[in-house]
This record gives structure tokens, sequence and C-alpha cells, in this order.
């Protein structure tokens, strides 16, 4: 995401697409990458429907707000006026760690639950969940 970054930096009036190659939401139950998940997150990403508008921004095959904000398979397309106003990778990893710290204390503590999702680095933000 920092290439992305800076690219919109430069470049506001230009779009962009994000294709990852951590796809750790396209992994079936057996640790099997699910191709056709894959596939269909890539040829959604790079379709003309999800082109950015000015009625959308951003655009992925499947929205989750929870645990935290992202698109499956960390895959999408958006304008670079959108993304150059999002914070900087480094400062929203800083802050992902933060909150993830103040989360997991509040586990220990038993003033918070998981019971939705497991208690997990992923569902943290932690290592590269951290920046997507």
């Amino acid at each position: 995401l920092r290439q992305l970054h800076t690219f919109c930096n430069a470049k506001p009036s230009s779009n962009a697409i994000y294709i990852t190659n951590q796809l750790a939401d396209l992994v079936t139950s057996d640790n099997r990458y699910d191709a056709t998940k894959i596939e269909a997150a890539t040829l959604a990403v790079v379709s003309k429907m999800c082109h950015p508008s000015e009625e959308c921004n951003v655009c992925g095959t499947e929205f989750f707000p929870l645990p935290f904000v992202h698109f499956a398979g960390n895959m999408f397309s958006t304008s670079c006026a959108y993304a150059k106003d999002l914070l900087p990778p480094e400062t929203h990893e800083r802050e992902m760690r933060s909150i993830a710290r103040e989360a997991f204390l509040a586990h220990l503590r038993k003033q918070t639950t998981t019971e939705l999702f497991r208690f997990t680095p992923r569902i943290l933000g932690l290592k590269q969940h951290s920046i997507e």
C-alpha cells in the first residue's frame, strides 16, 4: 500500500488498482487457496463496473466493516483523490498497533469479549493486516 499511497499523492487525478498477494481472506479451511474467490476478486477490481466515479471512490468484491474496514482479498480499485487523503500506511500501522494493544489489554482484563470473532492477530489488525 505504500506504493499506492505514494503514487496517489503524486497523481491525485488518477485512479489506482490494488491487487495483493497476501490472500488470507481467500484461503479455505484446509489452508488451500480458493481459486474461484481469487479470480472473482481480481476480475471485480479490474472491471469497468468497479471503475471509480463521482458516486463511488473505492470498489471491491465484498466490503466488510468488521472486524476492521476491508475488502475481501484486500483487492480494490480507488480514485487517487480519495486514497491520497487516507493516513499514510506507516501512520495507520502505528495507530492499529496502539488500538490492538488497548484491545488486547481489555481482553486480558475481561473488559471485552470476542464472541463474534476469534481473538487473533488478524482480528487485532496486527502483522501484515496493520497496513492493509
